[in-house]
C-alpha cells in the first residue's frame, strides 16, 4: 500500500536490517591484525512505494545502531529530508520541510 504524507509527498515506512558474514579464501590483512571473514551491514528503507538499498563494511554491532536509533528518526520523514534527519540524528530540533505526518498511519513502523 502506498503511503504519502499530507501534501503527496511520500514518507519513510521502515527501515530493516540484515547482517551478512562472509568467509575469506584465506587470511587477509593489511597491516593490521588479520581477518579471515567480511561483514556486511545492508539496509533497505522503504517508503512511497520505493525501497532504497544501502551497505557498508563493519561490525555487526552498526545494524543495531541502526534499528535502535536510527530507524526512529527516518521513520515517519518526508523521503527527501535527509539532511533533516542527520540533523535531528545528531541532537539538532529541525522540522521536516515536509507536512507532518504524526501520528503515523496505522501498521508497523519497522522491522529488525
Amino acid at each position: 500500500m502506498l503511503h504519502t504524507a499530507v501534501d503527496g509527498e511520500p514518507f519513510v515506512d521502515r527501515a530493516e536490517t540484515a547482517v551478512c558474514t562472509v568467509p575469506t579464501d584465506t587470511p587477509e590483512g593489511d597491516g593490521t591484525p588479520a581477518w579471515d571473514s567480511t561483514t556486511m551491514i545492508v539496509v533497505q528503507v522503504s517508503g512511497g512505494g520505493a525501497t532504497g538499498l544501502g551497505y557498508t563494511y563493519g561490525a555487526a554491532a552498526a545494524a543495531q545502531v541502526v534499528e535502535r536509533q536510527l530507524a526512529d528518526v527516518v521513520t515517519g520523514r518526508c523521503v527527501w529530508d535527509v539532511a533533516g534527519a542527520a540533523d535531528v540524528e545528531k541532537g539538532a530540533a529541525v522540522p521536516s520541510p515536509c507536512p507532518p505526518t504524526w501520528p503515523p498511519p496505522p501498521g508497523p513502523r519497522r522491522s529488525a
